[in-house]
């Protein structure tokens, strides 16, 4: 029958999985999964696709007895969903009328981190098959969405088509085939999935909608959100907005009555709480003379939870070794040469390194400026912070999970798969710890610094910087162990900090909401970003000059500029920019009549981004 079951000698599954020079991470993953499914029958692709492992990885346990063939005649034993909360049901009820009814009807699902979001989805999703239509679900990047495509086949099996750019040329043609061909009627994919070729949608999800990587930020420039709704709108079909911090314009717009509010105000398991928070302030370790990576309360939180066998997450959104070297006798630093940012340095790699351009070189013996031997690394990087906790806790076994780490071919799904697994004690990451990640044994998350994107030159700094702290705060305590995050900032009265302390999105949103009504940004205008370049700084300046000029002739545009951006100079080309204010309704149409009167020389690049996200 090619169906795959767990051993039936139990002790024998339990002596391999305590035996960890025998076993790998990924066959332990497979086989603790298949404890929790409850010794449920398999075939070999539920099998890759619930675990996210190789067809090597299941052989290799066939092989030692560890999975066994099913009977001839023996079916396979469905996953029983769960049963849905009534929070869970009434939003499964609307959406499902919605689908039936072929209305065209936007939702935002809001519920706190673990209340069963995804289960909400997949029901949907099967009223959707049910009427003979197709699903299209989005996720902001397929790397993080191991988790959700596994649920997704677990439950609609070989019907899932998964779509984006990072597949190979084949695959992504022959599951494109699959889906022309209505052998797929699950599409699972970041942004460019919504140009799959599907003819009769009946469900569109857009999961952490609040995603800023939803716009694409080069040409064709296009926001997934709004086209996702444009494309409800085509198929006559509901869509599904979901998020534990939703983005302050989607907020408004259910206040408004354009989407239609869902709430999940509670965690779908019974025993799991939202975790505890701690705001430590870190600014009273520097007066008191104890400065360092880690707080008393954060060391004492790790230390407990080490001591207990749980599992610890430590985010820091900044990844190398530290963000910049200075020389501490004549203050010289050192920068990209093609690029207005400082290097960053890799001790892993020896290397100080631009992650704008990609430049590189090696870190100096002495200072270039004066010659000085003094020259030292400021600040902190995830390097920094994984060295920490290996020599603070030398017994505990630790990762890192960053850009620079999972550029490297299976890093990321080992790491994964090695932590969910129980054989490692701390993960240490960037935003990638930060998503859509469910590890029971998680029970403490230590943010080492909140600041680091709190002052950053854009006005969705305090917005980011709160979603950032409650989804990784979301990690925390989701089995039926309580969980406990530690949040060390410079900033402890910040409203985007103590909002994130108290799982508190609504004062947040209600303080945001009022501070951008006052100056008129998003939700109560709409923006333009005119981009201009050059590698002469004259030419860029005189062309976004004449560029501000004209667009002062826009009705009912406000301008601001030009100015400099935030990075002034990325790939030996500097940036200039005007920003144009329009009234929330209005069309950008009349920014791009104004500028066709704009006269720019060949080496001038001008780019009209409507609704930017990144500001700098």
């Amino acid at each position: 029958s090619g169906l795959l079951g767990l051993c039936p000698d139990a002790e024998r599954v339990e002596r391999f999985l305590r035996d960890e020079a025998r076993r790998k991470p990924a066959q332990a993953l497979v086989l603790m999964q298949m404890q929790a499914a409850s010794h449920r029958m398999l075939s070999a692709a539920e099998i890759r696709a619930m675990s996210g492992v190789t067809d090597a990885t299941v052989r290799a346990l066939v092989d030692a007895g560890l999975l066994v063939r099913a009977e001839p005649g023996a079916t396979a034993s469905p996953r029983p969903a769960p049963v849905p909360n009534p929070h869970q049901r009434l939003a499964i009820d609307a959406v499902s009328d919605a689908i039936h009814g072929h209305r065209a009807q936007p939702f935002l699902l809001f519920g706190v981190t673990g209340s069963g979001k995804t289960e909400v989805y997949l029901r949907c999703a099967t009223e959707a098959l049910a009427a003979g239509r197709q699903v299209l679900y989005l996720v902001p990047e397929i790397a993080l969405a191991t988790q959700a495509i596994a649920q997704l086949r677990d439950r609609f099996g070989d019907r899932v088509a998964i779509l984006h750019s990072d597949l190979p040329a084949t695959e992504r043609l022959e599951n494109w085939r699959k889906i022309h061909d209505g052998e797929c009627p699950v599409v699972v994919g970041a942004r460019s999935a919504l140009f799959a070729p599907l003819s009769r949608i009946g469900l569109i999800v857009v999961d952490e909608e609040h995603e800023s990587s939803y716009k694409q930020e080069t040409t064709p420039r296009y926001h997934a959100k709004r086209l996702a709704l444009r494309l409800g709108e085509i198929h006559g079909c509901p869509v599904v907005l979901g998020s534990a911090t939703p983005s302050v314009e989607s907020f408004w717009e259910a206040e408004q009555g354009r989407l239609t509010l869902l709430s999940l105000p509670e965690r779908a398991a019974e025993s799991a709480r939202l975790p505890e928070v701690e705001v430590v302030d870190l600014g009273a370790g520097y007066r008191s003379g104890r400065p360092g990576l880690f707080s008393e309360e954060l060391l004492a939180a790790l230390s407990e939870t080490l001591r207990r066998g749980e599992q610890a997450i430590l985010f820091l959104n900044r990844r190398a070794y530290a963000p910049f070297l200075l020389c501490r006798d004549c203050g010289h630093s050192f920068v990209c040469p093609d690029c207005a940012v400082s290097l960053a340095l890799s001790v892993r790699e020896r290397r100080l390194r631009c992650h704008h351009c990609g430049h590189s070189e090696p870190p100096p013996d002495a200072c270039p400026s004066c010659g000085g031997r003094r020259v030292r690394p400021f600040g902190a990087g995830t390097e920094k912070v994984e060295e920490a906790v290996r020599a603070t806790f030398p017994q505990a076994r630790v990762a890192r999970l960053d850009r620079d780490v999972a550029q490297r071919r299976n890093a990321l799904d080992e790491i994964l798969a090695s932590f969910r697994a129980g054989d490692l004690d701390v993960l240490v990451g960037t935003q990638m710890v930060a998503k859509g990640l469910d590890f029971p044994n998680v029970t403490l998350v230590g943010v080492v610094a909140a600041d680091v994107s709190l002052n950053l030159p854009d006005f969705r700094a305090s917005e980011r910087t709160f979603q950032l702290l409650l989804q990784v705060a979301g990690r925390a305590g989701r089995g039926s162990k309580p969980g406990r995050v530690v949040v060390q900032t410079l900033n402890p009265g910040h409203p985007a900090v103590t909002a994130a302390a108290e799982h508190d999105y609504l004062s947040l949103y209600e303080n945001l909401k009022s501070e951008r009504e006052a100056v008129r940004y998003p939700p109560f205008a709409r923006l333009v970003n005119v981009l201009v370049t050059s590698e002469d700084a004259s030419l860029a300046r005189e062309v976004s000059a004449k560029a501000a000029c004209l667009l002062r002739g826009v009705p009912a545009a406000t301008v601001l500029g030009p100015a400099d951006c935030a990075l002034e100079r990325i790939q030996r080309r500097y940036r200039r920019h005007v920003l144009v204010k329009l009234p929330p309704e209005a069309r950008p149409t009349g920014v791009r009549e104004a500028l066709q009167g704009l006269e720019a020389p060949a080496a001038v690049q001008v780019t009209v981004d409507v609704d930017p996200y990144s500001m700098v």
